[in-house]
């Protein structure tokens, strides 16, 4: 069982392929430009980080829920509980990297200076 558990992992990270490279290349830019961007580098750096971490826990905790679904007895209800469980807490991670990300691009943002026109 310890097989279809570890190919649905698999199965699932490689369908979360495009979400992984987005998130390594906001982590890489995050870190580029630390120096001249910090907070809003900071921010991205926590953003991209959480969602690196929820991709792996979240389709770990998939995989096992699923492969543990025989072996552990549980009922149709507690799997379907379990695992209404595992993706609240994913969606609720991937909430909060949102968050951080849309601070991201607003902090530190400055009010356009007043236009005046001259009367000629």
């Amino acid at each position: 069982m310890q097989d279809s558990g570890f190919s649905f992992f698999g199965q699932q990270l490689v369908a979360q392929i495009p979400v992984l490279l987005v998130a390594f290349i906001g982590l890489g830019l995050s870190l580029v430009f630390l120096g001249r961007y910090r907070w809003p580098a900071v921010l991205t750096l926590l953003a991209t980080g959480i969602l690196l971490i929820t991709t792996f826990v979240v389709t770990g905790a998939q995989a096992y829920v699923f492969s543990s679904r025989n072996t552990m007895g549980l009922s149709t209800e507690n799997y379907t509980q379990l695992a209404i469980g595992v993706g609240w807490v994913g969606s609720l991670a991937r909430a909060l990297a949102l968050a951080l990300l849309l601070t991201a691009v607003f902090i530190g943002r400055k009010r356009p200076a007043p236009v005046t026109t001259s009367p000629q």
